[in-house]
């Protein structure tokens, strides 16, 4: 199959670019909004004493920020109407509203025919790594330490290239002044994104539907696989089955965003492009505009 780069249009770089400038203005906004209702909450509860001016203050400015952020929703959700997969295919699956799609459609990168959804599952941390301990499990975020003191206190140093005579960022240990190495207890992957899915899986779980029976059906599949066995309690068959679900979801999401985007020839999920499984379940299509 060829694989040559379909380049993104202008149009799109704009619409994505629009979508992340307003996503993270909304996230940052609604922080904001936390910290001011937690603050009130702390002087309504006599922990916080501040005149009843001042709270009379915050209260205002909650109700300011709320509005902000009810804007940038709706600006959000004008947006997500923009993108050709939300017409064509997303707004039909129940348990995915404009606000979480405007959230994953600000996260995901873009498609492209040469790639994969593994691309998605990268970014989100849902492709196992090796562990220490030999076995292959999702990537979990890490405290770094220093690999000679195992301290775990850094900051940051300027340093010059003896040779070129550049000067670059480094970080160093506080406590006994080791240069860390280059990207040392990076993660290469996306923690909010990975919330963003759970989400969304909690979303599919509770509202029904298509991936519901998705969950469901994999659920089972691992309870009788796994009978008996200490190592797989509720939780764990709960949350293996949530992420079957959400990588099936994607891989969907990428198929139906190529159609979308006139992408006729691009890359299916690893398991079927490279591994040659033949278990290939299609994307679902709404019928007569109902929910899926």
């Amino acid at each position: 199959m060829a694989t040559a780069l379909v380049a993104v249009s202008e149009d799109m770089k704009a619409l994505r670019s629009s979508m992340k400038l307003a996503h993270d203005a909304q996230q940052s906004v609604e922080r904001f909004r936390i910290q001011i209702g937690n603050r009130i909450g702390a002087v309504e509860r006599g922990v916080d004493n501040q005149p009843t001016e001042v709270l009379d203050y915050y209260r205002d400015f909650f109700e300011d920020v709320q509005r902000r952020e009810e804007e940038l929703d709706a600006l959000i959700a004008r947006l997500v109407k923009r993108f050709p997969v939300w017409n064509y295919w997303l707004k039909n699956v129940k348990g995915i509203g404009p606000s979480l799609a405007g959230q994953l459609l600000a996260m995901l990168l873009p498609v492209h025919a040469e790639l994969g959804p593994s691309t998605w599952y990268k970014a989100a941390g849902l492709a196992p790594e090796l562990q220490a301990d030999g076995q292959m499990r999702l990537p979990r975020p890490k405290e770094v330490r220093c690999p000679e003191c195992n301290g775990n206190s850094f900051s940051n140093k300027t340093m010059v290239d003896t040779e070129t005579g550049e000067e670059h960022l480094v970080k160093t240990c506080r406590s006994c002044k080791e240069v860390l190495p280059s990207g040392y207890g990076k993660i290469t992957w996306y923690p909010a994104l990975r919330r963003c899915l759970y989400n969304l899986a909690t979303s599919f779980v509770r509202t029904g539907g298509y991936y519901r029976e998705q969950y469901d059906s994999y659920k089972l599949y691992l309870q009788g696989a796994h009978a008996n066995d200490e190592k797989w309690p509720p939780i764990r068959l709960d949350r293996v089955a949530r992420w079957h679900t959400v990588k099936l979801f994607l891989s969907h999401l990428w198929e139906m965003t190529c159609e979308a985007e006139g992408i006729s020839e691009h890359r299916r999920a690893y398991v079927l492009d490279k591994l040659n499984h033949q278990h290939y379940i299609p994307a679902p299509v709404s019928q007569d505009g109902k929910k899926i």
